[in-house]
């Protein structure tokens, strides 16, 4: 026989319309808009300090003065002595050596070669004879007395010509200058260095040219002497007839 099996019967759940309202919980914070509960305080109220509300205020932060250090020197006997660091306290770079600065090797210089004599020939070459016919002073193959009497006639101090000479190569030319009622004819010779110098002799110090312009040109400025003392400068060529 089938016997029937009863189960037991289920127990209703509690609804949530059962639970009594006991009202707000202690200690439950309002929400926002809602006003405190003017209940009674819970232990945590009674423990916890009201602190009054703090404003906003600039907070200052102490500025640290740097000092600067001054050294400290320890006196014995009324004198300072610097004080003395430790090892510890010592740099380490002065305890390091540095290496010793290279070798300085001395320039090589060669000898100076001795330097060439000057060469005493002329650097301006002498004036052909068309280019001394140009030249007011010179007179060219004119003779020793034809020059004289024109000088006379004139009877200017200091007046003068240049004129070929007959003694040859040695002596081309002849200066001839009035001074004093008197002519002078000084020979101008050639030197072994090709120079010319007015005189029959080389003398010490003699002035020498390379060409009868720059003796002409040297004379007008400076003193020429003649024979017995005389002297004078070479003033105004003799006009060519």
């Amino acid at each position: 026989m089938e016997q029937e099996i009863s189960t037991p019967p289920s127990m209703p759940l509690p609804s949530a319309k059962s639970k009594p309202d006991r009202g707000p919980r202690r200690g439950a914070m309002p929400l926002p808009g809602e006003p405190k509960s003017q209940g009674r305080k819970t232990s945590d109220d009674r423990k916890a300090p009201v602190e009054p509300p703090v404003e906003d205020e600039e907070i200052k932060v102490p500025q640290m003065k740097k000092k600067v250090g001054v050294p400290v020197f320890p006196v014995s006997n009324g004198v300072k002595e610097p004080a003395q660091h430790s090892p510890a306290q010592q740099s380490p770079r002065q305890g390091r050596s540095l290496p010793p600065p290279p070798a300085v090797t001395p320039e090589r210089r060669e000898p100076e070669k001795p330097h060439a004599a000057k060469s005493t020939t002329p650097q301006k070459a002498e004036l052909t004879e068309s280019d001394l016919l140009r030249q007011k002073w010179y007179h060219g193959n004119i003779k020793r007395i034809d020059a004289e009497i024109k000088l006379k006639q004139l009877s200017i101090d200091g007046m003068y010509l240049i004129r070929k000479s007959s003694q040859g190569s040695d002596q081309p030319y002849t200066l001839q200058i009035f001074f004093h009622g008197k002519c002078y004819n000084l020979p101008i010779r050639r030197r072994s260095d090709n120079l010319l110098a007015v005189g029959k002799e080389e003398k010490e110090g003699e002035k020498a040219f390379s060409s009868l312009l720059d003796l002409v040109n040297m004379f007008k400025q400076n003193i020429l002497v003649l024979s017995g003392g005389a002297e004078t400068k070479l003033v105004k060529s003799l006009p060519k007839s």
